[in-house]
């Protein structure tokens, strides 16, 4: 399948079967799910641009290290990413109908390219702070999102928004710029702590505020105009 980018506002190709994936006629002939999670990812596209400036922060960091015997204090403060809309998409809405009346749907994407910039400021032992930035740039990061319809009838359903997980698959680097030099032992324990806390947290916190426009869109969207 080719890959092609997007904006989110795009309407979403046709599903189509797989194994343990129930299509569109096979489950319910009565919604447009295709339609209904494309407005759905307009309206978090919306949200992100007007509501959060298309950026999501972070919290502020501060860890301790030593190199030659010597303790540093590192604050990395200012944290953010910015241009969260324009996604690559490489495979159709998943529509998974469950026990009873309930349908999983779910919708995997990958941010082409971000960049997630710090402020870095370095205090040692004599209370001496250099201050830098630091620059992450992360290709190919993936975001998967998932939509619960409840079917009451065959008109009327009730959605909630799933789970969403971020995990980065493919390219990943860091900078560090600092206004004078440091120690390279030092260098190289901030930029493993960084890869680490990327991995571990940095991905899971993108997530959560991601899930918060989800929630929104849920909310904000009627599933019912989708019944046809």
């Amino acid at each position: 399948m080719t890959r092609s980018s997007i904006v989110l506002d795009n309407v979403f190709r046709r599903v189509t079967p797989s194994s343990g994936i129930s299509s569109i006629r096979d489950t319910a002939s009565t919604f447009d799910y295709e339609k209904y999670v494309a407005k759905l990812m307009t309206s978090m596209e919306v949200s992100i641009r007007v509501d959060g400036k298309n950026r999501v922060d972070f919290p502020d960091l501060q860890q301790g290290f030593t190199t030659d015997g010597v303790p540093y204090q590192v604050y990395l403060t200012d944290r953010y990413v910015q241009g969260l809309s324009v996604i690559m998409r490489d495979y159709d809405v998943n529509v998974n109908e469950q026990s009873g009346q309930s349908i999983n749907l779910t919708s995997l994407f990958r941010f082409p390219e971000l960049e997630f910039t710090y402020t870095i400021v370095i205090i040692d032992q004599d209370a001496h702070d250099i201050t830098g930035s630091v620059d992450i740039e992360v290709e190919d990061l993936v975001m998967n999102i998932g939509v619960t319809l409840d079917k009451e009838s065959e008109s009327s359903y009730q959605a909630s928004a799933g789970s969403v997980t971020v995990t980065n698959l493919g390219y990943y680097w860091s900078g560090l710029y600092s206004q004078e030099d440091i120690p390279e032992d030092l260098d190289s324990q901030i930029e493993s702590y960084l890869s680490d806390e990327f991995s571990s947290t940095l991905t899971v916190t993108l997530a959560t505020s991601i899930k918060n426009y989800l929630e929104e869109a849920v909310k904000t969207v009627d599933p019912n105009v989708y019944v046809i």
